[in-house]
């Protein structure tokens, strides 16, 4: 996801950060075992990549609207994910 992000912030709710990345990869991938099933095992792996994420310039973090849960996501300057448009720019 931090790969089609601009320099904005991709905000939504557990359930819709799922949606968009199983939007993003192969199918094939949503078959593994490791990948998350439902928003909260997602939540579950976030929590547990949140480091991992934060080297590779990818910034996760959680909010609260109202009674609902959100996602903030962000590609840091320095991202290693660039989209492929700004790596033809360089």
């Amino acid at each position: 996801l931090a790969c089609c992000l601009d320099d904005e912030v991709w905000t939504g709710t557990p359930t819709e950060l799922l949606a968009e990345m199983c939007s993003l990869i192969e199918p094939e991938a949503l078959k593994q075992r490791d990948w998350p099933k439902n928003p909260e095992s997602l939540g579950k792996k976030i929590d547990h990549l949140q480091g991992l994420l934060l080297t590779q310039k990818v910034w996760v973090g959680r909010t609260t609207r109202g009674s609902q849960r959100q996602y903030e996501v962000y590609r840091m300057p320095g991202c290693l994910w660039q989209r492929d448009s700004e790596e033809e720019e360089e």
